[in-house]
């Protein structure tokens, strides 16, 4: 049987790991905060929701769901998204069990324009008594129809390539690939807790290269490769993100996606 435990940084998984192993009845909590930001391209909208508890039964609270940052690409142009540093407040009322379940900014999105786009929007919980902040989550969605995101990975060499490659870029330009761990799943014994690690959003990348662009809009470049230590299970999620200079010298987002490799499987 595979046991798994959270930890929320890589330094902290084994304190997690050995001082935190949670009964089962911990497994079924609910968390204060779990927010989802959905980009849909079927119903054309993006909506923020927010679940969580913990809170006390019938207590008044607040969720602001604040616009950080985002970023879309067209056949015509890329720039950032509008509306930065807006927010929305939805007041609500925990249940009898303190649990709450709050949909926050829903807005229209016409899908079918964009090359790109993305957005990431920072969802807090606010005690409105006296202002403060409970808890808070950044949120992000990204469409991307543009950029192919792939990993190969063998779990019997524990070797893997995570890679990217892209076509309808603007030709003759020079792109920043970066690749970045998001969490890992892994377990070294078959009869032992596994472990789950979860690194930061500003965790530096494991890979940073530049890659021209074709006279054609295609580019594609090696990847990251590693390879992970053997053991009974290993599972990598990695993000890949795409950077371009605007013509003001600005820094954007123009390609982001998530893959998922595994490195070790010795289950039956």
């Amino acid at each position: 049987m595979r046991h798994w435990i959270r930890g929320t940084l890589a330094a902290l998984a084994l304190i997690a790991a050995t001082a935190l192993a949670p009964s089962p009845a911990a497994h079924a909590a609910i968390g204060p905060l779990k927010a989802t930001l959905t980009c849909d391209p079927t119903t054309e909208t993006i909506r923020a929701t927010a679940t969580g508890g913990g809170y006390g039964p019938n207590r008044a609270l607040r969720a602001v769901f604040r616009l950080v940052d985002g970023s879309y690409a067209t056949e015509a142009a890329a720039a950032p998204i509008a509306g930065l540093g807006t927010q929305s407040t939805v007041s609500f009322t925990t249940d009898a069990t303190g649990r709450y379940e709050v949909t926050g900014d829903e807005k229209s999105w016409p899908a079918e324009g964009y090359l790109f786009y993305s957005e990431r929007v920072r969802v807090t919980i606010v005690d409105p008594t006296t202002g403060y902040e409970l808890v808070w989550k950044n949120i992000s969605c990204t469409h991307d129809v543009r950029t192919t995101y792939t990993a190969e990975c063998d779990p019997v060499t524990h070797t893997a390539v995570i890679r990217a490659d892209g076509q309808h870029y603007p030709a003759q330009r020079t792109l920043r690939v970066r690749y970045f761990p998001v969490r890992l799943l892994s377990q070294p014994v078959a009869n032992d807790p596994g472990w789950e690690t979860f690194w930061p959003e500003d965790e530096p990348p494991r890979r940073s290269v530049q890659v021209p662009v074709s006279a054609e809009g295609t580019w594609s470049e090696p990847g990251h490769t590693f390879t992970d230590r053997a053991g009974y299970y290993a599972e990598w999620d990695w993000r890949i993100e795409v950077w371009a200079t605007a013509s003001n010298g600005q820094q954007l987002l123009v390609g982001r996606g998530f893959v998922t490799c595994v490195t070790a499987d010795q289950r039956p």
